[in-house]
């Protein structure tokens, strides 16, 4: 493909090139100094130049060029670069300064930065930025000669070519479902960069319903693993937490520098939050009522949740109460934590506890409660109910620990 050339990149700058004949020494420099030495030998070593040139990206690339003089002949403050076309056509001339980037340079035009981005005055090395930004000429491979003051020269090449959106190589594993309490997996995401300077800044996976349009639920980050071409991300039953079973699309979505994105999928992944179960109640047989003058009765009781996630996965612990010619009871009070304190001996154990209060009285009857304690997950997903009984004996009653009176 070729696009050719603002008009003005063929009357850019042209530096001032003194020919010299100095006893058989041609010089040729971008500046006013002349080297006054006979059968000088320069040597000539590109340090720094871009392989391929993106056209049309805001992005300057370094070309660093070191010149030595073996027998301490003096060095020049500029350096010049002859660049010709695909065609082999003289292209444009620029210079490359050894400055410490302190001073202005103007360019004719955009394919090179004002300033040189050198790093350190005096050192050798000659430094210059070009950029693909506005380029509109031909595609293709741009040959760079670099000229010593003594007619030595070095020569490279750069790719000029258009910007090319990187792109997922691969994604592993492909996983058509998860099953409740699955062991982690470890995706790994390897990614082909087309486009020469390009950077991977980030990558994701979005978790998504399959309904249309889908809905995101959950978005997750990869880390960097092996430069910016490996991601990894490993997922875990954690990640899945307050998703109910069901099915879904994973996407994942890259973004590089430049400000481009790609994506891929695997699609209709089963997810199974498995139900959490409650188990090992602790509620006693019988309890016995305080009589009138005595101090409340405090009796601790507990069952055992466990989760097929994690119990970090468990929402709520609750129960209901009813007698025996009643329906069942409940109260926003009526639950159970797992936090550790005065009625909880560890926390984060699974063993959910609350303590019940029996008050003094003269007038209530030896009754039968029945209890019935479930668990609720992060997906709404409820447990079983586990059934127990207490009998209360003489006058009886039980109150939550914030006075509810059952």
């Amino acid at each position: 493909m070729k696009r050719r050339l603002f008009t003005h990149f063929r009357r850019m700058l042209v530096p001032t090139i003194l020919l010299a004949l100095l006893g058989g020494s041609l010089f040729l420099s971008c500046s006013e100094g002349i080297v006054e030495k006979w059968q000088i030998t320069y040597g000539v070593t590109v340090e720094e130049i871009p392989e391929a040139l993106p056209v049309g990206v805001a992005l300057y690339f370094p070309i660093v060029v070191r010149l030595e003089s073996p027998d301490g002949s003096p060095i020049p403050d500029s350096l010049l670069c002859q660049v010709r076309d695909p065609e082999g056509a003289d292209y444009l001339n620029f210079c490359l300064f050894d400055d410490g980037n302190a001073f202005d340079h103007p360019p004719a035009n955009d394919f090179l930065s004002l300033r040189s981005g050198d790093n350190v005055p005096g050192d050798g090395r000659f430094s210059r930025q070009i950029s693909g930004q506005n380029f509109t000429g031909e595609y293709g491979i741009y040959k760079f000669l670099f000229l010593a003051p003594d007619g030595g020269a070095r020569l490279d090449s750069i790719e000029i070519r258009p910007v090319e959106t990187p792109f997922f190589a691969e994604i592993t594993p492909v996983v058509t479902e998860f099953p409740s309490g699955f062991e982690p997996v470890e995706y790994e995401a390897h990614i082909q960069k087309p486009t020469p300077g390009d950077r991977i800044d980030s990558v994701a996976l979005s978790i998504s319903s399959t309904q249309r349009p889908p809905a995101t639920l959950r978005t997750f980050r990869f880390a960097a693993s092996s430069a910016d071409t490996f991601w990894t991300l490993t997922l875990m039953p954690s990640h899945f937490w307050g998703i109910s079973t069901d099915t879904y699309h994973f996407y994942f979505t890259l973004w590089d520098r430049f400000g481009l994105s790609a994506d891929t999928s695997h699609r209709f992944i089963a997810i199974t939050n498995g139900v959490p179960t409650v188990s090992n109640s602790t509620l006693p047989d019988t309890i016995w009522r305080p009589r009138l003058g005595e101090p409340n009765d405090t009796t601790a009781i507990s069952v055992q949740v466990d989760d097929p996630e994690s119990l970090m996965d468990i929402a709520e612990v609750r129960f209901e109460v009813r007698k025996v010619w009643q329906d069942w009871q409940g109260h926003p009070d009526f639950y159970l934590l797992d936090q550790g304190g005065p009625w909880d001996a560890v926390a984060g154990d699974g063993i959910y506890s609350v303590p019940l209060v029996t008050s003094p009285s003269d007038s209530l009857k030896n009754t039968l409660y029945y209890f019935r304690f479930y668990a609720r997950d992060k997906a709404d997903n409820q447990s079983d109910y586990l059934l127990d009984s207490v009998r209360v004996i003489e006058h009886l009653g039980i109150q939550s620990i914030v006075g509810v009176v059952l």
